[in-house]
């Protein structure tokens, strides 16, 4: 037996669909008696049109954004690790996925250090690439993702400003 909407059964709703985000369904018949119902179905899906555009402006967004970051940043989901903007991808000579073992190939105290740093803790480490020992601060936080804890990792290389000290505390002796 149809229900009122005509389309679907009695009892059975449009759910699959709404919930996949799919707001382009309508009924073509069934609606004679129901015309407030047709024009709420048609503001629901209105709305739905509108926060999907929005999500999607957002994402655009913050993806300009983090690409923008000049410190490298990446993603610990267990054994993955995600090079998340091209800073890291740079700064690691590399762009995909990592694990937790391939970390190890850049310094086995860096892999220890990112390994063991915990949400709000900073620390400093060495990096190592190319045989080249470089100085980086490594900050961490983390954020529970469709119910899964991820640690986000910066890793911000201080060589540099190290070495400027180093030449500053030698021109001061």
């Amino acid at each position: 037996r149809r229900g009122i909407l005509g389309v679907f059964e009695l009892g059975r709703a449009p759910a699959p669909a709404v919930r996949h985000g799919d707001a382009g369904i309508s009924f073509t018949h069934g609606f004679k008696q129901s015309q407030g119902l047709r024009l709420r179905w048609q503001d629901i899906q209105q709305q739905l049109q509108g926060l999907r555009q929005q999500n999607e402006e957002l994402v655009r967004y913050y993806t300009v954004l983090l690409e923008k970051v000049p410190v490298a940043l990446l993603v610990l989901d267990g054994e993955s690790v995600e090079l998340v903007n091209s800073a890291a991808q740079q700064l690691f000579k590399r762009s995909y996925l990592l694990t937790g073992k391939d970390l190890a190939s850049y310094g086995n105290d860096f892999a220890q250090d990112i390994q063991g740093l915990t949400a709000g803790k900073q620390c400093r480490s060495q990096l190592l690439i190319e045989q080249v020992n470089m100085a980086v601060t490594l900050s961490a936080s983390s954020i529970q993702l469709n119910g899964r804890s991820k640690k986000i990792v910066s890793v911000q290389p201080i060589q540099h400003e190290l070495d400027s000290q180093e030449i500053t505390a030698w021109e001061n002796l």
